[in-house]
């Protein structure tokens, strides 16, 4: 007994320890901790028509810029490739902020693509210790082409007496041939919908006849849906035998002065527009966390005798998640034991004054574990997707391996439009190069195809079209011979005649100008020695001008005596 016992405590041991170990070596582990992959947009399953976008989170801790392929596959093995949704291929490393591209769902950059599900699948490039690749797909649903349907027979507005049994078959028309669906958007309780035939069992009622919405909707499954209404009333037997007996009775009811409550709340119930709306969860809502949120709003507001709250996955076989008080508008629901997929929402209401009412959710998505798969990558391959390029001498590209993983060189296949030119072709550093011969290389359009394994036996294969033009090449050398110069028995080139023309025009307006600019100089010089010689003149003119007079001016002249020579002293002692 006691080794039982210790058996079976053994044996639940090692089931836990099996289980820890296979939820910590999930799918969506990256081979570096740090880093962040997450698909936000679009959802799975969902339709697509015209322009969308495409948007995820990316985080490398290692690197700024992440290289990406985002591309269009099959639906059944997301092997077939039908070509890139985008240009691009690189994108800003966050940990918060959605990368998104545009993608117009009429044509991929390569391919037109028809009406139908499409594997969309986004692969990464990340870097731990080595570089390596992740890779989330999805299926959605290109709607571009297909038109909605339409109801061919569907209810006027209806009066039932109470307890009174009404079937109806609902018609509809798809211009495609798809399988067309019926489902009640809003309705009360009394009226189910089976397939296509309608059917009504109305309740009794005590307080007069009630009239109510009744919105069905009819669907393709491709396209979306259409919605139509009707009006329904219920009318109260007592009130019609009540009307046909009494009427002076109810004549002089309403000339009363007195109030009658009752007949008045039936009246204001006869008139009221009761509406149930989910506000939680939104249409196409990813559930990611096991944990959806439902709020609804009920008006006019009133107190309710009873809510049930119910789910489904096919609109066909509801499941109650819980009876809820009268009060309540929210309720928190974990949905962890749902497989991933999509689902409905379904409360039915009751009120106090017999009133029942129903109303569908949209469609959200239970997304419990993106799985995160690793395949070899080919990245940035060259001549670019979708370029035109005027020559062609080699076909290049990058190539990453899965996690934990390298590449197989000798698994390489490249195919230059159809034709295998592996031969051609080498592996370098993860780098591959293929030599394009000239008769492979003509104007036109081409498609690569490029194969490549890595050692984990994980494979992948990349294709692209790119186109050869050379029309821009020719027409320059075209140019450039008609134009050429023959002088002195030799081809010139004009540009080169140009190049000589301009270097002697430098030269000279190198010479002209200190030239002009010292002539201007002397000029002004010049003139400035000038004007002040001329300023000079006149101020000394006008400080020394004597003015002239009439005075009369006498001159005597001075007559000197005359000399006796004098005797000489002999003379005089003689």
């Amino acid at each position: 007994m006691n080794f039982n016992k210790i058996f079976l405590t053994g044996f639940i041991a090692l089931g836990l320890v099996f289980l820890l170990f296979k939820t910590n070596t999930t799918a969506n582990t990256l081979a570096d901790v740090n880093d962040v992959f997450k698909v936000i947009e679009p959802a799975p399953n969902k339709k697509l028509k015209g322009e969308v976008n495409v948007s995820w989170i990316m985080y490398d801790d290692d690197n700024e810029n992440i290289p990406f392929v985002a591309e269009i596959l099959d639906s059944q093995n997301c092997t077939q490739n039908f070509g890139s949704i985008t240009s691009a291929s690189t994108g800003q490393s966050s940990q918060t902020d959605p990368y998104t591209v545009t993608w117009n769902t009429n044509s991929t950059l390569t391919n037109n693509l028809n009406d139908g599900d499409y594997c969309l699948r986004i692969c990464l490039q990340l870097q731990n210790e080595n570089y390596y690749s992740v890779c989330n797909s999805r299926i959605v649903t290109i709607t571009n082409q297909n038109e909605l349907p339409t109801f061919t027979k569907f209810p006027n507005d209806l009066i039932l007496n109470e307890n009174e049994q009404f079937t109806f078959k609902l018609e509809g028309f798809d211009a495609d041939g798809d399988t067309i669906s019926f489902r009640i958007k809003q309705a009360p309780s009394f009226v189910t919908l089976n397939g296509s035939n309608l059917k009504i069992q109305t309740p009794t009622i005590s307080q007069g006849e009630l009239t109510y919405t009744v919105i069905i909707s009819i669907d393709d499954g491709l396209s979306g849906e259409v919605e139509q209404q009707f009006k329904l009333t219920v009318k109260n037997l007592d009130t019609q035998v009540s009307e046909s007996l009494g009427s002076n009775q109810s004549q002089n009811n309403s000339n009363s002065n007195q109030p009658n409550e009752e007949q008045d709340n039936g009246e204001s119930m006869k008139e009221a527009e009761i509406s149930l709306e989910f506000l939680s969860p939104k249409s196409d809502q990813i559930i990611e966390n096991n944990l959806l949120e439902i709020v609804w709003e009920i008006s006019p507001d009133s107190q309710t005798k009873s809510q049930i709250l119910e789910y489904s996955s096919n609109l066909e076989t509801f499941f109650q998640i819980a009876e809820l008080e009268n009060n309540e508008r929210k309720f928190s629901w974990d949905v962890s034991s749902l497989s991933e997929g999509v689902y409905y929402l379904r409360i039915k209401v009751q009120f106090d004054n017999g009133i029942a009412i129903s109303k569908v959710s949209p469609k959200f998505v239970v997304n419990q574990n993106e799985t995160i798969t690793s395949i070899p990558l080919i990245l940035n391959v060259k001549p670019e997707i979708d370029s035109t390029v005027t020559e062609v001498k080699t076909i290049e590209g990058k190539l990453v391996p899965s996690q934990n993983s390298s590449i197989d060189e000798k698994s390489l296949r490249v195919y230059f439009d159809g034709k295998d030119i592996s031969e051609n072709c080498e592996v370098i550093e993860s780098e591959f190069r293929c030599i394009i011969t000239t008769d492979l290389a003509k104007e036109g359009l081409h498609n690569v195809k490029v194969e490549i394994g890595d050692t984990s036996g994980a494979a992948n294969s990349f294709d692209w079209q790119f186109r050869v033009d050379p029309t821009p090449l020719e027409r320059e050398e075209s140019q450039n011979k008609h134009e050429s110069l023959i002088l002195f028995n030799r081809e010139i080139n004009p540009n080169s005649i140009f190049i000589v023309l301009l270097i002697c025009f430098s030269s000279l307006v190198l010479l002209f100008v200190p030239w002009f600019l010292y002539a201007l100089w002397r000029r002004d010089t010049d003139e400035l020695e000038e004007e002040i010689k001329t300023t000079e003149s006149e101020i000394i003119t006008e400080q020394y001008q004597i003015p002239a007079t009439d005075t009369t001016i006498t001159t005597n002249y001075y007559t000197p005596p005359t000399y006796n020579e004098p005797q000489s002293f002999e003379n005089k002692n003689t």
